[in-house]
């Protein structure tokens, strides 16, 4: 009988040349896992927003026919508005610039590989004007979904920066990316909802025909509100085993690996109907590098 072929030594190599041809086939699974789950999760919240306002109407009419009730409230909403459009976003950038590109092996198996990555996506976007940016060469994403009290409905955006691995030997295959993040957000209301929320998530995927094998999400932040504000300013690091990818590779194939960052939410905007202010809002941004990956291929 013929003897399986042993490799004694498992490696994993970059195969940046695919990258291109690679994501045309994974954009779609990557799409619907970090992006689309999004948009739905802020659409659902667009219904809630919806009957909430409807299910107001009664209270809207009290006050209505209250005047000072009716002036008071009014003022809160103009002090309001003027205060949250003078915010400015204090997010900065997590990386300092480029870094070297080089790759490190150390014991049979596991490698360390820092920028360039192969392949950056900008995008998609969502709703009114929003950033997304990514750099390849630096390993940085910067999403940012900006104060609009004019916009309606869903707003989001998207950014991902992409690894295309290859195996020498058949086993699993564990990604494992040092991704360091600020961010900062806003929600606010009167008589309305708004909702927002920011995550990282990290996808894997066969270069060939675009199967999703693993993927996993971070939250940021994830917050609903009605007639009040919240907001925060934060930073971190998102490390193994929250943030990581696990999954079955063979030689011969080549596995993308996508790290995308995404802010969503839903918001009505200024609907005041005659002298009642009804408005609600949300802003969110996310900046987020990642200097090195490990990559560990286990027989």
């Amino acid at each position: 009988m013929k003897q399986p072929k042993v490799v004694e030594t498992p490696v994993v190599r970059r195969a940046p040349s695919g990258a291109a041809d690679a994501f045309k086939k994974c954009s779609k699974g990557l799409d619907a896992l970090s992006f689309g789950e999004a948009i739905a999760r802020a659409r659902q919240a667009g219904v809630e927003r919806e009957l909430l306002f409807e299910a107001s109407a009664p209270l809207r009419k009290l006050i209505e026919q209250d005047k000072k009730a009716l002036n008071a409230l009014r003022k809160l909403a103009e002090e309001r508005k003027s205060r949250l459009k003078g915010q400015a976003l204090g997010i900065y950038s997590q990386t300092g610039g480029r870094f070297p590109e080089s790759s490190f092996n150390l014991s049979p198996g596991l490698h360390v590989f820092g920028p360039a990555f192969d392949l950056d996506r900008p995008g998609p976007t969502s709703g009114s004007p929003a950033d997304a940016k990514a750099n390849r060469d630096t390993g940085e994403v910067f999403v940012n979904v900006p104060y609009d009290i004019d916009a309606h409905g869903l707003r989001a955006a998207a950014a991902s920066i992409v690894m295309i691995f290859q195996p020498n030997a058949t086993g699993t295959l564990s990604i494992r990316p040092y991704t360091k993040y600020a961010y900062t957000w806003l929600v606010a209301g009167l008589h309305l909802s708004a909702h927002t929320e920011g995550r990282l998530v990290i996808t894997a995927s066969r270069a060939d025909d675009g199967q999703v094998l693993d993927s996993r999400s971070i939250t940021l932040w994830d917050r609903t509100t009605e007639s009040d504000v919240h907001s925060e300013e934060s930073d971190g690091v998102a490390w193994p085993p929250d943030y990581q990818v696990n999954f079955l590779a063979e030689p011969g194939h080549n596995y993308l690996v996508a790290i995308t960052a995404v802010v969503s939410g839903d918001q009505s905007g200024d609907k005041s109907i005659l002298f009642f202010p009804s408005w609600s809002m949300f802003s969110g941004c996310i900046s987020a590098s990642v200097p090195w990956l490990v990559a560990e291929l286990r027989l």
